[in-house]
């Protein structure tokens, strides 16, 4: 059973200047899970990672930074991940390196935060399953391609 919005209101609570989070697109694009597999499967050209405040919604906060990542024709869902994960810290590092002009922003009430645009696509746990299923074999067919291909060119 998913917990209740009191409940996730109460934990996001017990961080007093607040929760973060990095997610695996820049959102809004792809909210919700598996967003690299479903950038690939759209056929996006790019996507990334983006650090954000925690709400009570999933990767609905507003955005602390993002970091592109261009997704290549040939590259699968796992290249893309591995793209992402590097994105991440890069992000990660950049934040830190801003996080004491951003604390001294927040206690004095005047940091700038990035809404997000929430008309933009949300994908749901309940979109996965088949067509997550249909992902995995699109890209094994490819990586068996690339390998006959491999072992007949010498």
């Amino acid at each position: 059973m998913p917990p209740t919005a009191e409940l996730i209101g109460a934990v996001l609570a017990l961080a007093g200047a607040g929760a973060f989070n990095m997610h695996g697109s820049l959102l809004p694009q792809y909210r919700g899970r598996a967003p690299t597999n479903w950038a690939v499967l759209d056929g996006a050209v790019e996507t990334g990672a983006t650090l954000h405040w925690m709400v009570e919604a999933a990767d609905a906060g507003d955005i602390v930074d993002q970091q592109s990542v261009p997704i290549l024709p040939d590259d699968t869902g796992k290249d893309v991940l591995e793209k992402v994960a590097v994105a991440a810290e890069q992000v990660l590092v950049q934040s830190q390196l801003q996080m004491q002009v951003r604390q001294q922003a927040l206690a004095a009430g005047t940091l700038q935060r990035m809404r997000q645009l929430h008309e933009k696509r949300y994908v749901s746990d309940r979109q996965l399953g088949q067509q997550e299923a249909i992902l995995m074999e699109q890209e094994a067919a490819v990586v068996s391609a690339r390998r006959q291909l491999s072992a007949l060119a010498r």
